[in-house]
């Protein structure tokens, strides 16, 4: 039985997600030797460490865990001089694991796995265990406490290592394309750079246009521009890259695979406006359906067919599908033909891609249900994107 396993990076960039990355696999325990020789080293890190637990007692007090050949405490273990004390051990005691008790893994467990891998041990057979985020500088008023803490942190880091398993490296392929979740300001920039990078992009958006609340906010802090002059013309670019697929009114509904490769599940609605329409707004005469707008508060109702934003894309009308009676009063008037109501309502498909950057946004807090709902029910009480909406031009 072989199991693959992918490592992830802190930091990481979605950048770095399209190029040939490393997955590891690892084997049963039965293969494994079961002769543990492991080296313990706990780190004074100046007086990181040293100035609220004692290395020195640490140490002696683990030489006897099960496992530990060998068990020293240094100054700074990650100094060039501790680095060639824990190389002489290694070869010395036929080390095959080891654990640093010292500072955060994401400092200087690099630095360690590097050291195992130049002498011969495999560098994820290693433990960091973090003395001095989790146990010295959280507890620095409690020198007893933290030493008997920092003990314990001990144990449970050896006992960790004893049940690691090599991992061996190997080169995979991934898919070099990208899907991104969302159409509001994040989105587009994401879906612009990675676009620039030769990238094809897909961008999935649950709303008919793009732009996200964007679109409901008039002035942006702290320079005070508008919100249309700042997402615009990313929405513009997006819309006219062509290595960009833009899929409003649509939905992730499953995610499967791997990091590099992914499949992903999409639903989306099937537009019943075509790109064919000019905005000549003939449709909304005729359609006898009105609902309460929620986008523009304050300034009446709108019919089922309508223009979700007069400055976002896609410039098209579309259909409210919760309202329309399907009466078809707008079809005949449409100069354009671009309106079609008949058909299926939503399209299937699934995607490939490499990576996916989730840049859902935000939904404005709702007083329905909460404390303040008798307040926001006074006609004279309006919520701050109401305010911005009555405030836009």
């Amino acid at each position: 039985m072989t199991i693959i396993l992918c490592e992830t990076f802190q930091g990481m960039s979605f950048m770095a997600m399209f190029f040939p990355f490393r997955l590891f696999t690892f084997f049963p325990k039965i293969f494994m030797n079961e002769n543990f020789r492991i080296g313990l080293y706990i780190c004074h890190c100046g007086h990181n460490i040293a100035g609220v637990v004692s290395p020195v007692a640490l140490a002696d007090a683990a030489r006897g865990l099960p496992g530990v050949a060998v068990c020293r405490d240094h100054l700074y273990s990650c100094s060039e001089a501790g680095q060639r004390d824990i190389a002489k051990d290694i070869q010395q005691f036929g080390l095959n694991r080891m654990v640093v008790a010292a500072c955060s893994p994401k400092l200087h467990e690099p630095t360690f796995r590097h050291l195992l891998a130049e002498n011969g041990v495999n560098p994820y057979l290693l433990e960091i265990v973090n003395l001095r985020e989790h146990c010295s500088w959280v507890h620095a008023r409690e020198p007893d406490a933290a030493l008997v803490k920092a003990l314990d942190l001990i144990r449970m880091g050896i006992a960790k290592v004893r049940e690691a398993v090599p991992l061996a490296e190997r080169q995979v392929p991934l898919t070099r394309t990208a899907l991104v979740i969302g159409g509001g300001p994040a989105g587009l920039r994401a879906a612009l750079d990675i676009a620039h990078a030769g990238i094809p992009v897909t961008l999935v958006e649950r709303a008919p246009v793009l732009g996200g609340m964007a679109n409901r906010l008039y002035k942006t802090f702290p320079q005070g521009q508008s919100s249309v002059s700042l997402i615009n013309p990313m929405m513009a670019a997006v819309m006219l890259n062509p290595g960009i697929t833009v899929l409003t009114d649509s939905a992730v509904t499953e995610v499967g695979g791997h990091l590099g490769n992914y499949r992903v599940a999409i639903k989306q609605a099937r537009p019943r406006v075509t790109q064919a329409c000019d905005l000549c707004g003939e449709c909304a005469v005729v359609c006898p359906v009105q609902v309460p707008d929620d986008g523009e508060p304050g300034r009446g109702p709108r019919t089922a067919i309508y223009r979700p934003s007069p400055t976002a894309f896609p410039a098209r009308y579309v259909v409210d599908r919760l309202h329309c009676d399907r009466c078809g009063l707008c079809v005949p008037v449409c100069p354009r033909r671009a309106i079609i109501l008949e058909g299926e309502e939503e399209i299937d498909s699934t995607l490939e891609v490499g990576s996916i950057v989730v840049a859902t946004g935000f939904a404005p807090f709702t007083p329905a249900g909460s404390r303040y709902e008798a307040w926001a029910a006074q006609p004279q009480v309006i919520t701050t994107v109401d305010l911005e909406r009555l405030f836009s031009p």
